[in-house]
């Protein structure tokens, strides 16, 4: 990793990778990354595969900016790496639902932003 002048390191957090059932999974991670002038910004990742043939392949993948509102929430996900139960049904239920209405390859969609967004908090 490199590390800035300031300190900030960017990094790539896998936070959890839920199974609902044999035909789909559902992939959620952070991103931290640093500007030049090493402000600090976070990226949801949330990806939903669906089995094809055998084989998981990628349906809607999309990544949502964090707000400075949430950026704490954002941090302390990424060290605890784990989401509360809460939150875990919030991607198997309501975003892992909306996920599955979009079209293949949507590459964002409002509601499952928000929804996506919803998850990093509350730990």
């Amino acid at each position: 990793m490199v590390t800035k002048k300031n300190g900030c390191t960017p990094i790539s957090v896998e936070v959890a990778i839920l199974t609902p059932d044999d035909k789909h999974e559902i992939h959620f991670g952070l991103t931290k990354g640093c500007n030049a002038d090493d402000t600090v910004f976070w990226i949801v990742d949330f990806l939903l595969k669906e089995d094809k043939g055998g084989q998981m392949k990628t349906r809607v993948e999309i990544h949502v900016h964090v707000g400075k509102d949430k950026a704490n929430d954002a941090a302390t996900l990424a060290d605890t790496k784990k989401l509360s139960d809460e939150n875990v049904d919030l991607l198997n239920g309501p975003a892992a639902k909306r996920a599955k209405k979009l079209p293949p390859g949507s590459p964002n969609d409002a509601k499952l932003n928000n929804l996506v967004l919803a998850a990093v908090s509350g730990n």
